[in-house]
């Protein structure tokens, strides 16, 4: 079972778009996580948020900021048991208002890759694909991947194996979704 799944987030857009993301990112890193984004709707909860708006908002029950600059593009965000999907999608909601064509990639891995994934916003839609370990291990056994139960076998040589499978499907969703016209 997941426990902490290890998000990265990138932008692409205009330079309100970009600059909107650095203040929103550089106002969380150190903070008390992704909640506390300003952009969000106000908290049920007098101190803290409920699980329930946290599902809404956020998506797992807490996200962190792990590393972010304020010259980046991206941060590193970690979080309890699932994506940060729902506040991914109210973040492209948000910087829409700054860039009508601002373009979001989410990826994010699970710490034992129980499952990992990405999602982007580009061309005002959404484009998701997850998939679970059995695939991803298929996908290493098929690319000459050492055995698991093998002394050789190295856990972070496959989770390097997952992790550039799932940026190059944001890659290429993206470009995709970009030149869709609508005919």
């Amino acid at each position: 079972m997941a426990n902490h799944v290890d998000n990265h987030l990138t932008i692409s857009g205009n330079h309100a778009a970009v600059a909107e993301f650095q203040r929103i990112f550089s106002n969380m890193f150190n903070n008390d996580g992704l909640q506390c984004a300003t952009f969000l709707p106000e908290w049920d909860g007098e101190d803290y948020p409920s699980r329930d708006w946290m599902a809404e908002n956020v998506g797992p029950k807490w996200a962190y900021v792990e590393h972010f600059e304020e010259e980046d593009v991206g941060v590193t965000i970690t979080s309890a048991w699932c994506s940060i999907f729902p506040f991914t999608q109210r973040l492209a909601a948000h910087l829409m208002e700054f860039d009508p064509k601002v373009r979001l990639e989410l990826t994010y891995i699970d710490e034992f890759v129980n499952f990992a994934g990405c999602a982007v916003w580009a061309n005002n839609d959404w484009d998701v694909e997850e998939e679970d370990h059995n695939y991803f291990e298929q996908e290493w056994k098929n690319n000459g991947g050492i055995d698991f139960e093998d002394e050789e076998y190295d856990a972070w040589e496959y989770r390097d194996m997952v992790s550039e499978k799932i940026s190059y499907w944001a890659n290429e969703m993206g470009d995709w979704m970009e030149n869709m016209v609508d005919e």
